[in-house]
């Protein structure tokens, strides 16, 4: 779930939670940015990306790169969700 939130905002210089829970539940939102506390930062009702070197790497591979990465991410997690609920 991190790697969804990172790659769903890498190329905003901020967003608000609200813009993240379009894709995953509210819970999952917030369970993912208290992890990834040392590269996202909180002020008020605003994200940014506190580390931008982090943030310009992934720039770096380019909108449609970052687009397939999150697709992979979100058949990854679907899948997994699938097989746990199989069992």
């Amino acid at each position: 779930m991190d790697r969804i939130v990172v790659y769903a905002t890498v190329e905003r210089n901020e967003f608000c939670l609200s813009e993240v829970r379009r894709v995953l539940t509210t819970e999952q939102v917030k369970n993912s940015l208290a992890r990834l506390a040392y590269i996202i930062r909180r002020e008020e009702n605003r994200y940014t990306y506190c580390v931008p070197l982090f943030r310009e790497m992934l720039m770096g591979l380019g909108g449609e790169e970052l687009e397939e990465l999150l697709a992979h991410e979100f058949q990854s997690s679907h899948t997994a969700l699938n097989s746990n609920t199989s069992k």
